[in-house]
């Protein structure tokens, strides 16, 4: 499914910038547990998720009324596509691993989360 680009809700940009212009899609996004009531559209209820567990939300173009763009700890493997009209695909893969929720920042990017291309 299509990622949304960052600060532009398209699915295709006619013209994408010269190499060194970076454009940048969102991958997904988490949000502290204690704040789901703010936002109904981020629960998932059938995950079962405590308050110390952390669910991911894969930023889709159309997101799929069965919610399945959101997701539990784990590890998830995501294939993606780069391409455009005058280039070839690229080819890569995401290896996103979803432990658990911590206030902090920094122990989240270090315990809770972690995101490498394999």
């Amino acid at each position: 499914m299509n990622l949304v680009w960052s600060n532009i809700h398209r699915i295709h940009l006619p013209i994408i910038g010269p190499r060194g212009s970076h454009r940048h899609c969102d991958v997904g996004h988490i949000i502290d547990p204690a704040n789901w009531p703010a936002f109904p559209e981020e629960d998932n209820a059938r995950l079962g998720l405590t308050a110390d567990q952390a669910s991911l939300t894969f930023d889709l173009i159309a997101r799929p009324n069965h919610q399945g763009h959101i997701v539990g700890p784990g590890l998830y493997r995501l294939d993606i596509e780069v391409s455009a009209e005058n280039a070839r695909p690229i080819l890569s893969c995401l290896e996103i691993t979803l432990r658990r929720w911590f206030s902090d920042e920094g122990r989240m990017l270090i315990e809770g989360v972690g995101i490498y291309i394999v």
